[in-house]
């Protein structure tokens, strides 16, 4: 599969363009949809090659280009009408040419071609009725003529697409650059470097489908309501398993691990005065084992809230980084009045509303907010603590490619709710290849992929830091085993 690195993208404005739609952007042309438009009109061919294998496909294909060729010949106009091989493309053909189309691709096996009947608003109807039988109770030959050419590369499809673009060059009104390009269609599949000619031949589809005049047919679309009606409670629920399972972490060691920083924490403790610095280092320890236990906690790791909690790790690992990376006592203090201003903000909000928040009490937030000094002189930042971002921050301390870029974003997906994180985690997929390969709402929560090892790799960088800032503290957590890397990552 074609995967363009992040580096080979541009950025535009706030958009990060990939290669591909570059040039689509530059042609101003709109993509074209193999699956939605193109797939169905070149139905009567994904029957034929589900019904009959591709050997046999390829041989009734060639026939039909050898029809196209001869009756092309010296005739311009005539190509220009037999170039298109789609279902509304030979409502054009005329009757003697439709009959052409019946001997070099139907023969006597009409019975292969009876589910377009099924479909009331299939183009030139009329004519396939006359020339394959009604269709039986049976769908297995439709779904599997969509399932094996549903996705636009695999060999059925490439084969169904090549037949198109056989046709447009046999008639004389597709033309190629150079001889080898034509032996490549021509002679297809048996010329060529097929690892080439196979991303060329889609690619020359999806642009003869571009070409003036073009057939304009809302068939595609009536097409697939219709399949989806004739099938619409067979549903078949698909949903990859996790790729990470179960952490071997337990909640007990996880907690041995806060029991000891507890401890830790108590014994740097010198007197009750204000420490920014200390109590910061310690909080942000027990807040990520805090975290931690809670990921831990029945269902949470393989879940949502998985995910937010290891975004909220990340947080603190970065927050916590560039507070000891400086290690300056002003800094740890204006990370401090910057939470207290956060808690006198809800505060003062919370008093102005009509109805209060039930998971923040007013009192609580007041005696946040009255905590080191009375909140009449507590001054409210607004924005973040260090005037930056989180991503500006994770560079500073060197965390943005191990843990900015491999935790934050896809992490905070699930936090806003955005609509990749909700197609995830509350959709399968339907595999009912009659059904586009859409999305159906999960009957149970689905369970995702586990967090720990993530969570613990980070936690045990915060354990590091607090090592760093009141040595010693040697407790960490053996961190889980974690899937392999992709091949080439």
């Amino acid at each position: 599969m074609v995967v363009t690195p992040l580096a080979k993208h541009k950025k535009i404005g706030k958009d990060v363009i990939p290669p591909y739609a570059e040039l689509l952007r530059k042609a101003n042309v709109q993509r074209g949809d193999w699956t939605g438009e193109r797939l169905p009109q070149m139905l009567w061919a994904a029957l034929l090659i589900a019904a009959v294998g591709r050997d046999e496909a390829l041989e009734r294909f060639r026939r039909l280009a050898q029809y196209i060729s001869d009756r092309s010949d010296g005739d311009e106009e005539c190509g220009k009408v037999l170039r298109y091989v789609t279902l509304s493309g030979l409502t054009k053909w005329n009757d003697e040419d439709f009959a052409g189309f019946v001997a070099a691709v139907i023969g006597g096996a009409g019975a292969i071609f009876s589910d377009l009947l099924r479909f009331d608003d299939l183009p030139g109807k009329e004519r396939w009725v006359a020339v394959v039988p009604p269709p039986g109770d049976s769908l297995d030959l439709l779904k599997r003529a969509i399932a094996f050419t549903i996705w636009h590369q695999t060999q059925e499809a490439t084969d169904i697409r090549w037949m198109k673009v056989f046709a447009a060059t046999v008639s004389g009104t597709f033309h190629l650059p150079t001889k080898e390009h034509y032996d490549e269609i021509l002679d297809y599949p048996n010329h060529g470097d097929m690892h080439k000619v196979r991303p060329g031949i889609r690619s020359k589809e999806g642009a003869i489908d571009m070409m003036p005049p073009g057939i304009v047919s809302d068939w595609p679309k009536r097409f697939w309501k219709q399949a989806y009606d004739l099938t619409k409670a067979d549903h078949v629920r698909y949903s990859p398993e996790p790729a990470a399972g179960p952490s071997t972490i337990t909640p007990e060691e996880a907690k041995r691990v806060r029991d000891a920083l507890l401890a830790h924490c108590e014994a740097t403790t010198a007197d009750t005065s204000v420490d920014p610095r200390h109590e910061a280092c310690f909080g942000f320890a027990c807040y990520a084992l805090t975290l931690l236990c809670e990921a831990l906690t029945g269902e949470n790791a393989s879940s949502i809230n998985g995910r937010q909690i290891l975004r909220s790790l990340t947080e603190v690992l970065i927050n916590f980084s560039v507070l000891a990376k400086r290690d300056e006592t002003d800094r740890w203090q204006a990370f401090r009045n910057y939470g207290y201003g956060q808690a006198k903000l809800a505060y003062l909000k919370a008093l102005e509303s009509e109805e209060v928040p039930t998971f923040a009490t007013i009192e609580s937030l007041e005696g946040l907010s009255n905590e080191d000094v009375w909140h009449e002189f507590r001054e409210i930042h607004i924005g973040n603590w260090n005037d930056s971002d989180l991503r500006t921050m994770s560079e500073s301390v060197g965390l943005k490619d191990q843990v900015y870029d491999k935790y934050y974003d896809w992490s905070s997906a699930f936090v806003h709710g955005n609509w990749a994180a909700i197609r995830d985690a509350c959709y399968d997929l339907c595999l009912n290849p009659l059904h586009r390969l859409h999305r159906v709402l999960a009957v149970e929560p689905k369970r995702l992929s586990d967090v720990v090892a993530d969570a613990v790799h980070v936690v045990n960088k915060i354990l590091a830091l607090v090592d760093a800032l009141y040595p010693p503290f040697a407790e960490r957590f053996v961190e889980p085993a974690r899937p392999p890397a992709v091949e080439g990552s």
